[in-house]
């Protein structure tokens, strides 16, 4: 079975970094030599660089320091030769030896893996894994959505039977609005000072019904209202 079959529903957690097993799984089942030239390509333009500048980063891993007396590995290539690999028509392509792949990978700093795979794959693994994470955050919401309506309809039957309790919920929700607006006027106050000694016209004040209310008053309201509609 392709692993692209199982993206939407796989067992492992979405939201985990892309890691070696799951990388080697997709060269194992996706990857080809074939793609590693189109890959360096479409690397080269994204980073719009030029056969010139990719052969310099190469050289820098194949020889210490660039200098070309000293090597510490093999993969170096000669400019005709990395433009024959990249230029070439499909059917005429050459094809890349292991040790050319390594410095290549090394020099544009992508794993080696990532250039056996086709145009977009890693993209588009990672926005399956996306995907599953925004889904279990939406299930995770209408779960929550659900306790909160059950928890709501429970007080709000309190409310109905009690009077105190009720007071209890107006006078949160006016305890709330006046902090609000305490914090709203303090704002105000410095804002205008400030546009005062730069000699700008101070900004209009901002009404607590402007301002998003805090849970504690939303759910109070809630339960106010429940107790209402229903009694």
């Amino acid at each position: 079975m392709s692993i692209l079959e199982g993206w939407p529903m796989a067992d492992e957690q979405a939201s985990a970094p892309f890691s070696w097993d799951e990388g080697s799984a997709l060269v194992a089942d996706l990857g080809r030599g074939e793609h590693a030239l189109r890959r360096i390509s479409d690397e080269l333009d994204r980073r719009q660089w030029t056969q010139a500048k990719l052969l310099k980063a190469i050289n820098e891993v194949v020889f210490e320091d660039g200098d070309q007396s000293k090597r510490h590995r093999d993969g170096d290539m000669h400019p005709s030769t990395l433009s024959r690999l990249l230029n070439d028509s499909p059917d005429q392509k050459r094809q890349l030896s292991i040790d050319q792949l390594l410095v290549i990978a090394k020099a544009l700093e992508v794993p080696v893996g990532e250039l056996l795979l086709p145009r977009g794959m890693r993209d588009r693994y990672e926005a399956w894994r996306l995907l599953k994470v925004a889904a279990e955050l939406r299930a995770r919401i209408a779960a929550d959505e659900y306790e909160l309506e059950k928890l709501t309809n429970r007080l709000a039957t309190v409310a109905r039977e009690s009077d105190d309790f009720r007071a209890d919920l107006s006078n949160t929700i006016a305890g709330f609005r006046k902090r609000d607006e305490e914090f709203l006027t303090k704002v105000w106050e410095n804002d205008s000072e400030a546009m005062r000694q730069l000699g700008k016209e101070p900004p209009a004040r901002q009404s607590v019904d402007d301002w998003a209310p805090s849970p504690w008053e939303q759910v109070c309201s809630l339960i106010l209202t429940k107790a209402e509609s229903d009694g």
